[in-house]
């Protein structure tokens, strides 16, 4: 009789995830942001993706306060997870508290450097600018500790004609594998030798490549 209920009470699960996601992708947002709240009410030992979508949802239609305390809850049960992390900064993103938003981010990129393009973008435009707000008020005071930076674009040409187009692939996925490795160690200073020496050897990186340098480079105060 407890093995059938036990049954019962999964399929229930499943078919309230399968209703989650139907609705969330019809853009029927209160009704799936429903479904995710009720599987959670049924069992709160809800897979990450469970919390991560319904605190998304929930930002998104301004239930901050409900989309708090879910988070608060999916911390304690999911502390390693990027999706999770992610969904917090993207509460705070909702509220233009782009400082928390930023530390959200960060911390998910720390678990996971492979997040979507638009994560990094917010980070790019957040970190740009305020290393621009820094870096003035730095030559404010001391704008002779400044000097002006030579372009070195012939020394990468120099460099990217040495190796033939097979080797330059390999080489740029050898130097992505390493910086990735070394984020993820928290070596920090080695992943940041990673991701620019990628980009020195060619700019045209995607944005998550620049976005984790960017990232790591503010981390260690290396705003210039």
């Amino acid at each position: 009789m407890a093995e059938l209920k036990q049954e019962s009470i999964a399929e229930k699960i499943d078919y309230l995830h399968t209703q989650a996601v139907a609705k969330h992708k019809e853009g029927k947002l209160e009704e799936a942001i429903a479904f995710y709240l009720e599987v959670i009410e049924l069992d709160e030992n809800q897979p990450a993706w469970v919390y991560g979508n319904g605190i998304t949802l929930l930002a998104e239609v301004g239930r901050f306060d409900e989309a708090l305390e879910l988070g608060e809850k999916a911390e304690k049960l999911h502390p390693d997870s990027d999706e999770v992390y992610r969904a917090m900064g993207i509460i705070y993103q909702k509220q233009n508290n782009l400082h928390q938003a930023l530390n959200y981010f960060q911390k998910a990129i720390e678990l996971n450097p492979l997040q979507p393009e638009w994560l990094y973008s917010q980070i790019l435009e957040y970190t740009t600018s305020e290393a621009i707000k820094i870096q003035d008020e730095l030559v404010n005071v001391e704008p002779e500790s400044y000097p002006l930076k030579l372009d070195s674009n012939h020394q990468k040409t120099a460099k990217k004609a040495e190796l033939k187009p097979e080797s330059i692939a390999e080489k740029i996925s050898d130097l992505r594998s390493q910086a990735v490795a070394k984020h993820k160690e928290g070596k920090v200073e080695e992943a940041i030798a990673f991701y620019l020496e990628v980009i020195e050897l060619d700019e045209n990186q995607p944005a998550w490549v620049y976005g984790n340098g960017i990232t790591l480079l503010a981390e260690v105060g290396r705003f210039d």
